[in-house]
């Protein structure tokens, strides 16, 4: 079935599901309705981080996806994983 409609089985049996729940309604494009999660860091803290990353790392040295990490965890009392910094980076 996935070779002609090139929908998945799962989610075919997901719109068989929601067409016997809602009606025609549920096979409507539902995107718009998912507002996301709210964003680790805010606008503030966007700017706080581009300006921190203008001047030396805290340690003196240079910059790295570590230090971003740390950096934001201590700012946002998050845990952020070295690999999501740069999405805070380069926006």
């Amino acid at each position: 079935m996935e070779e002609i409609t090139g929908y998945s089985i799962t989610w075919m049996y997901a719109l068989v599901k929601r067409y016997n729940e809602l009606g025609v309604e549920g096979l409507g494009d539902r995107r718009q309705l998912n507002q996301g999660t709210q964003p680790l860091v805010d606008d503030i803290q966007q700017a706080q981080l581009w300006q921190a990353l203008q001047e030396k790392a805290p340690d003196g040295g240079l910059w790295n996806g570590r230090k971003v990490a740390d950096w934001l965890s201590k700012v946002t009392g998050t845990k952020i994983s070295r690999h999501r910094r740069w999405a805070f980076v380069t926006g």
